[in-house]
């Protein structure tokens, strides 16, 4: 019986695929809330994240190829690709960024340091 508490928290970790559309989801619901509507009539925003929010979730995904991701490294892509994803840090960086006010969710020199930390 030893091992069920170990089997039971591993079961509770999303997929890779899983957490890769939770994090779209998250940025397109805070960029809908947190852009003026003149931002998101524009065209530039709307070529970007799309009309509403569940737009935004399904074209980002498809552009992050959330599907595709198998381990979570996967989530690691751009400059960070080959690099190990670390979970715990991705926790904190998601924690941090719900916290931020729209004006310094929308100021990238305002990014939590621990989002920094997410690959390494």
């Amino acid at each position: 019986m030893r091992w069920l508490p170990v089997v039971v928290l591993v079961g509770c970790v999303p997929s890779a695929a899983e957490l890769c559309q939770r994090g779209v989801d998250f940025e397109c619901a805070r960029e809908f809330e947190c852009q003026s509507d003149a931002v998101k009539g524009s065209e530039g925003f709307k070529g970007g994240w799309g009309t509403s929010v569940e737009d935004c979730s399904t074209r980002v995904a498809k552009q992050a190829r959330c599907a595709e991701k198998v381990t979570q490294s996967d989530l690691c892509t751009g400059a960070d690709q080959g690099k190990t994803f670390d979970l715990g840090a991705a926790q904190a960086c998601s924690g941090a960024r719900k916290a931020l006010s729209c004006a310094d969710f929308l100021d990238p020199a305002k990014l939590p340091e621990s989002c920094a930390q997410k690959c390494r």
